[in-house]
């Protein structure tokens, strides 16, 4: 049998959610003939969202329960509010009143025997989110609190920091950090990949050290083969035979994708090692000897004890491989840098020894230099790179 309070706020609940469609879509229909926005808050030239909430009266349970769980703002406190406009003016604006509304759901929903009240209240949170979607919604900030696997400029473990060995921490080394990452961004420039492309200039415009470092880690994992390549020759081994035959097709796969990496690690023998852990250990020492007592104080060393946790150990051939192709690749230094590439500035140079050959027969390069605001050895490196004083 249905009690006077449920039929009482079923009513109410319909009430609500027919006054405010009927507000919402006249507002909506302001916005279309006037050709003006809806903004969550009052600006000239906008219309304001929380108009659409006028005159909708609150049930007295609701404000009170509400105003038992969130203090609404100092300069309302002392005001009286029944209506649901003043309800999110005074707790802060729709998306703070209506985080509270969703928590204020979570905190009675668990101990509360009354639903009907439930329901009233995920009513309104359902009106809230109806006047919100009328403004324009942008996406909401990421906040990055990764922990990356192993440093963003190398294969390392982190030391002493989310992202970075001790040999590339900035906080450490700044002189070693900008250089390493100056590195990866000039040997990117030797790779035609427009995906690269388009992460290196992600990276330029993220603003906080732990997004800046994941977009490094990624960028830096591009130089070598995915380490899932290695699912496909070992993946058998994994199943049906020993640890000895899964290190030995590891080993043959690494001689295929990573051959720096290889050469460090061909004299390691599976058979000579009593254990799966023991020869992992060997391959890490093989990189780095420092870096075994790095993993048991990290307490990464757990990762080695299990056969199947193998792409632990692919990994970390993956980024050292990765490591030394980007330091292996050429870079140009000095007047050299950046120059060999830049064709408009020959041409300007160029265009200046034509002009003082025809006007006085003769090549002055301190005032090509003083022309183009560029120094003397520069221009002098520059014209015997690329051989601009040759008559054609």
């Amino acid at each position: 049998m249905l009690t006077d309070s449920f039929i009482d706020l079923h009513a109410s609940r319909i009430a609500l959610r027919k006054q405010i469609e009927k507000q919402a879509n006249a507002l909506q229909e302001q916005a279309r003939v006037e050709n003006i926005k809806i903004t969550q808050r009052k600006r000239a030239r906008y219309l304001y969202a929380i108009t659409a909430l006028k005159n909708i009266v609150l049930e007295p349970f609701f404000i009170k329960a509400f105003k038992a769980e969130f203090k609404s703002l100092k300069t309302y406190e002392s005001q009286t509010i029944n209506e649901l406009d003043s309800l999110v003016i005074a707790h802060g604006g729709l998306n703070r009143t209506i985080q509270q509304v969703e928590e204020f759901l979570a905190i009675r929903g668990l101990w509360t025997t009354n639903y009907d009240e439930i329901d009233y209240a995920d009513e309104v949170l359902q009106s809230l989110w109806k006047v919100r979607a009328l403004t324009p919604q942008y996406k909401e900030k990421t906040y990055w609190n990764t922990v990356l696997p192993t440093c963003a400029l190398c294969w390392r473990l982190p030391q002493s920091s989310h992202y970075y060995c001790s040999e590339h921490h900035p906080n450490r080394d700044q002189k070693s950090y900008k250089a390493a990452k100056h590195k990866v961004f000039r040997a990117l420039t030797q790779l035609d990949n427009i995906y690269i492309e388009s992460k290196s200039e992600k990276h330029k415009e993220a603003g906080s050290n732990s997004q800046k470092a994941s977009n490094l880690y990624r960028l830096l994992g591009g130089f070598a083969p995915h380490p899932r390549y290695f699912i496909k020759f070992c993946k058998n081994h994994v199943l049906q035979t020993t640890w000895i035959e899964l290190a030995k097709s590891i080993t043959t796969t690494t001689q295929e994708l990573y051959p720096a990496t290889f050469n460090c690690i061909k004299r390691i023998k599976p058979q000579d090692y009593s254990c799966w852990k023991n020869w992992c250990v060997a391959i890490i020492r093989a990189l780095d000897p420092l870096q075994p007592e790095a993993w048991v104080v990290r307490e990464q060393d757990k990762h080695l004890i299990n056969v199947e946790y193998w792409m632990a150990i692919v990994s970390t051939l993956h980024r050292y491989e990765c490591t030394h192709r980007y330091e292996s690749l050429p870079v140009n230094f000095g007047p050299e840098k950046g120059y060999r590439r830049n064709e408009e500035q020959c041409s300007s140079i160029k265009q200046l020894i034509d002009m003082q050959r025809l006007e006085t027969g003769k090549v002055n390069l301190s005032e090509v230099a003083r022309t183009l605001g560029l120094s003397r050895q520069r221009i002098h490196k520059i014209v015997n790179t690329h051989g601009l004083l040759v008559k054609k």
